[in-house]
């Protein structure tokens, strides 16, 4: 891919405009590609997915202060005292798979395939048959 971007930049840098109405379109087409090439990078980014470790030590960090509290506070019935301190431990770990789901948003049932960029008219974009 960046062969093909590194030829779409010489071809623009060879291009001298020879007309004032030329010059506007040769502005336009060099900030066009641009803009192309920094959506292409904001969807690569995004789709690395990730979580910064600060972030994940909050989580761990705060979610052994909430689940500690609810053990240590105390109740008369045991069982009373078990469904709190199970219920946040359940809201807890649905909230982290909603993360983990979040952080990587291009994989499981939803995934976005490549298939199309390797057949069809995509194809000739990538050197593909």
């Amino acid at each position: 891919m960046s062969v093909a971007v590194d030829g779409i930049f010489a071809t623009l840098q060879g291009i001298e405009p020879r007309s004032p109405s030329a010059a506007p379109f040769y502005d336009d087409s060099v900030r066009q590609l641009n803009a192309a090439l920094a959506a292409r990078r904001d969807r690569l980014d995004d789709a690395r997915g990730g979580l910064p470790w600060v972030i994940g030590a909050l989580l761990f960090v705060g979610s052994l202060v909430i689940v500690g509290y609810a053990v240590l506070v105390g109740a008369r019935s045991f069982w009373f005292h078990a469904i709190g301190a199970g219920s946040i431990a359940l809201v807890i770990g649905m909230s982290l798979v909603v993360l983990a789901t979040l952080v990587y948003p291009f994989s499981g049932d939803l995934a976005i395939d490549s298939r199309p960029f390797q057949h069809g008219t995509l194809s000739q974009f990538f050197g593909r048959p």
